[in-house]
């Protein structure tokens, strides 16, 4: 009887994982209650191809600068596309209920103890026989047993549908922060379940401090599948969103041309421009221009003030040029440590003036940032005494 107990548990313990890939995330009510707010049809169309592929053989990321969509647009195809074999999960702002958290997010069931006849399950027949998961105390192993585990399901779900399971984990790059070497962990994790075959992980991260992570290991690099960018919108399309919220010509045009097609920057224009329509439209584009500072521009000067002489000799080098490779910075500051140099740079990064893009180049993390007034007269490099 107890091994009869054992078999069943062993099967069923996993059903409810099973159900929520059948399902899909596209149905839960959360993501169907959200509002349409942009189109983007052609990186709708990329995300729709990297997550619907039957029989994927890598795994995915979806990349972006930080304000671009990237959560609002795979959202939105999930609940416009069919979402069958296709789960959703966002990696909470405070990532270290993670694991726990994509467990219970999937249908894992877990368990802090076992009842009465897991225990004798456990000892008389195989402690992966119990009705329950439990998860240790180590972080990238829970993380780890979560992922396996749905692998698992994986397996069966190919077998009966034809189509490898789609996870689309979002969020990334908060996991980094919050624990690098887990972050490294869940690449190879992805890169073994792609070539087994049994699930389909998607990662969705702002480029900051994963692109160096990435693309260090050139063995992951070559499991990707297609590397999906989500950017700013062109200067023609941006200015079709503003005058789409009727936002005046004048000013749509004036905060393209200083901003650019960042799509938070716009959405925010928009909605200064909704408040204050009573203004001028010279004094709406100060308005409008302060508020996007403040909010996108401030921290980064916080954070050269912070990082000293270093952090302006970097900003120079980089008013300079488009992109640069971290060693090229190296390089012209080269009376400077790498790794000095390398400290202040991801600090810039975290601080949202700079931005790794996926083919690894240091960049301005958005035009506002690039071209605001504030570089322009200096105000950088006269501000602070240092």
């Amino acid at each position: 009887m107890l091994f009869g107990i054992a078999i069943y548990q062993s099967y069923t313990k996993d059903s409810s994982i099973y159900s929520t890939f059948k399902k899909g995330s596209g149905e839960t009510t959360e993501i169907r209650s959200e509002e349409v707010i942009i189109q983007r049809p052609e990186e709708q169309e990329n995300i729709r191809q990297l997550i619907s592929r039957e029989d994927p053989t890598q795994f995915g990321i979806i990349l972006g600068p930080s304000g671009t969509g990237k959560t609002y647009l795979t959202r939105q195809v999930c609940r416009d596309s069919p979402s069958f074999g296709v789960v959703y999960y966002e990696i909470p702002g405070a990532p270290a209920s993670f694991p726990e958290d994509l467990a219970r997010e999937v249908g894992m069931k877990l368990s802090s103890s076992l009842n009465f006849v897991d225990v004798l399950v456990s000892k008389f027949v195989s402690p992966e026989s119990v009705s329950y998961h439990k998860l240790p105390n180590d972080y990238t192993q829970s993380m780890e047993i979560v992922i396996n585990t749905i692998s698992k399901t994986g397996k069966r779900f190919k077998k009966n549908f034809g189509r490898t399971p789609c996870l689309i984990i979002d969020g990334v790059d908060l996991l980094v922060k919050f624990d690098a070497k887990a972050f490294v962990r869940l690449v190879d994790l992805a890169k073994i379940h792609a070539n087994a075959g049994d699930l389909c992980l998607i990662l969705v991260s702002s480029e900051g401090h994963v692109m160096p992570l990435i693309f260090g290991d050139t063995s992951s690099r070559t499991r990707m599948a297609l590397v999906i960018e989500i950017l700013d919108f062109t200067d023609e399309d941006a200015l079709k969103y503003l005058t789409s919220k009727s936002v005046p010509t004048k000013v749509a045009k004036d905060v393209v041309e200083c901003a650019g097609g960042r799509v938070i920057f716009l959405m925010k224009a928009a909605e200064v421009a909704k408040k204050f329509s009573q203004l001028s439209e010279d004094k709406l584009i100060q308005m409008i221009k302060n508020e996007l500072e403040d909010l996108y521009v401030e921290p980064g000067l916080l954070s050269v003030q912070m990082n000293g002489v270093l952090a302006k000799d970097i900003v120079r080098v980089l008013l300079k040029s488009d992109k640069l490779k971290m060693r090229n910075i190296s390089e012209i500051l080269k009376d400077v440590e790498e790794a000095k140099v390398k400290n202040v740079v991801s600090s810039l990064v975290k601080a949202n003036l700079l931005r790794y893009d996926s083919n690894g180049y240091l960049r301005w993390h958005s035009k506002l940032c690039r071209f605001s007034e504030i570089w322009r007269v200096g105000r950088c490099f006269q501000l602070f005494e240092l």
